[in-house]
């Protein structure tokens, strides 16, 4: 299983289409793939709004530091880092429980 969050903070760019009660993120290529869906991902709307809100602020964040390299980090974005990073530690602990309960019902 590849985990989702890595792809959803640093893929290409991303779009947020209505599906129902649901919304669908696609992530989109990056260079001559821009055009391309990569991954597609499936959510609640408050997911959706949540993972696209993070995804902007570490965007803008990271442009500031690119264009201002000996700019320190504020505390808020050293909370949002943090916060990425729990959301992606985490979703791979995850995956690894899945993978280990798989194997040992597999046996």
């Amino acid at each position: 299983m590849i985990p989702l969050f890595p792809i959803l903070f640093f893929g290409g760019a991303l779009t947020v289409q209505a599906d129902g009660d649901q919304e669908t993120i696609a992530v989109r290529g990056a260079g001559g793939r821009a055009s391309m869906e990569v991954a597609v991902f499936h959510c609640p709307a408050r997911t959706a709004d949540l993972v696209t809100s993070l995804r902007e602020q570490l965007d803008r964040m990271l442009a500031r530091k690119i264009e201002r390299p000996t700019l320190s980090l504020t505390d808020s974005s050293a909370e949002l880092l943090q916060t990425i990073v729990r959301l992606i530690s985490e979703e791979e602990m995850s995956v690894e429980r899945f993978i280990a309960g798989k194997k040992q019902y597999s046996n």
